[in-house]
């Protein structure tokens, strides 16, 4: 099992983005996926990074030279699932969804299938996609694989993947420039320290004995001090800036 709040103060403590990557690898691998690539996959002005397929990544050497010599960024279906929509995903259903999208065409669709056969042939037979999108609308993500398909999928652990790739993709946005540590309220930092935890707005709503909707109304006031609109960004933001610890806190 993967202590999670470990794992999350490690990627903070990274000196570097190639450290934070290497400790990003580190734990995703106990999960079974020892095959990590992070791309920008729009331009990042806000960065001044233009997009990059593999701007850190463990992929084979001669697997990316191949999908870059083929142009499987056009066609991949990863690909594709980020530009849709933000949430993490399997792979399979990235494929099933352009496979039922009228707008992909025949030969976009052989060329996937292709892609996807040499994908595995090269040991990257079944994965995980991780999307992140900027306050400026700039799109990311990180994609892991692993050698072997598993027949079931398991969402804990995507959640939990899910969590530890938002935690590297915002102490990777740290090098870049600096955050100004925003003023929260003894109640904002209940509400970041339990979603910490992983307890729903639900679960916290009960635990500070408030209803669901003071909790909504907190995290919108969390989104504008923090400038983001994501509770998982808004958490590991408050762990690296120190806001909130990985402690539990009192009920």
């Amino acid at each position: 099992m993967v202590d999670i709040g470990q794992a999350i103060e490690e990627i903070q403590r990274s000196v570097s983005s190639a450290e934070a990557f290497k400790v990003f690898c580190n734990a995703v691998e106990k999960y079974g996926y020892d095959k990590v690539c992070f791309t920008l996959m729009t331009d990042h002005p806000a960065l001044g990074l233009q997009a990059f397929h593999g701007f850190a990544t463990s992929y084979p050497d001669d697997w990316m030279s191949h999908y870059t010599a083929q142009d499987y960024y056009s066609f991949d279906p990863v690909v594709y699932r980020c530009f849709q929509s933000p949430a993490p995903f399997f792979w399979d259903d990235a494929v099933a969804a352009q496979g039922r999208d009228p707008a992909s065409d025949e030969t976009a669709l052989v060329t996937s299938e292709k892609m996807m056969r040499e994908a595995g042939d090269a040991g990257l037979a079944d994965g995980i996609g991780v999307p992140f999108v900027s306050m400026c609308g700039e799109l990311s993500a990180v994609g892991l694989s692993r050698e072997r398909r598993e027949p079931e999928r398991n969402y804990h652990e995507l959640a939990e993947v899910a969590l530890l790739g938002n935690a590297f993709y915002d102490k990777f946005l740290s090098f870049y420039g600096s955050s100004a540590v925003p003023h929260m309220t003894d109640r904002e930092r209940d509400v970041l320290a339990w979603s910490a935890e992983g307890k729903t707005d639900a679960e916290i709503a009960i635990i500070l004995g408030v209803s669901s909707a003071t909790i909504r109304f907190h995290w919108n006031n969390i989104f504008k001090k923090m400038q983001v609109s994501s509770k998982v960004l808004a958490t590991c933001m408050a762990i690296r800036l120190g806001v909130i610890s990985v402690q539990k806190p009192a009920a």
